[in-house]
């Protein structure tokens, strides 16, 4: 269980199962953030996994696969079907690799903040690719003066109800600002809903106003790093989104 703190002075109690993804206030479950803008653009997810699976089976077409023959047909059907799992696999070893590093730098750095005691710095990995990745990281950092404030935060909007966590919150050339980090070919439309509903709800607990949102993307195919400030406001769609999801709900 994370309490969850705000400004003023009110708590909330906030229950998330890690086996089941879900999370809970009380006895009520509580709709994710990534569960809301799944709801509101799964096209794009459908779409990429059909690619995907054409890529496979003209990677494969030319193995003299006997289109009588009901094995051979079953072997086409199981690598379509299963080609983008393949490829969400490896792009997720890179991805945890460098998240789960950043992540260590960032606590690393907390601490060495609030103790005054440096320590020594995580190890880096040996995966290359996940090396350049960090690299340019470190550098976005240091050009920026990004001092972190917190890593992994839980958080939860009491106004709209709706929880999540959010990859960093930071002070970015001195301005209050969410960061959320990426592995991906590219920075997708939901990832820039995603980052407005973290801001709301880094808002209602810290009281201030989120002055910058950051997307911070590592190419899950060569490492190259990009940094995206979105300064468009996406709250209203994501809030479009919660307000189909909960009608939805209603209705079954």
């Amino acid at each position: 269980m994370t309490i969850i703190k705000y400004s003023d002075g009110s708590e909330v109690d906030l229950i998330f199962d890690e086996k089941l993804h879900k999370y809970k206030v009380g006895d009520d479950v509580i709709p994710s953030v990534t569960k809301i803008i799944d709801g509101i653009v799964p096209i794009y997810l459908t779409q990429w996994a059909a690619n995907v699976g054409a890529d496979w089976f003209k990677e494969n077409a030319q193995r003299g696969w006997d289109l009588n023959n009901p094995d051979d047909v079953s072997a086409i059907a199981d690598g379509i079907s299963h080609a983008h799992k393949n490829i969400s696999g490896r792009a997720k070893d890179i991805g945890n690799t460098v998240h789960n590093y950043i992540q260590e730098v960032i606590d690393w750095s907390l601490l060495a903040y609030k103790e005054g005691d440096i320590g020594t710095m995580p190890e880096l990995p040996e995966d290359e690719q996940a090396i350049n990745s960090i690299k340019a990281f470190g550098s976005w950092g240091l050009e920026n003066d990004v001092r972190w404030i917190s890593a992994e935060e839980k958080i939860y909007s009491k106004e709209y109800k709706y929880a999540g966590t959010v990859d960093a919150v930071a002070l970015v050339d001195e301005e209050l600002s969410v960061i959320d980090f990426k592995t991906s070919k590219q920075i997708y439309k939901s990832y820039k809903l995603q980052v407005y509903a973290y801001k709301q709800a880094i808002e209602e607990m810290y009281g201030q106003e989120v002055k910058r949102c950051f997307i911070l993307r590592f190419d899950k195919t060569n490492g190259k790093f990009q940094a995206k400030e979105i300064k468009d406001n996406y709250l209203p769609a994501f809030l479009k989104g919660l307000e189909f999801l909960n009608e939805y709900k209603r209705r079954r």
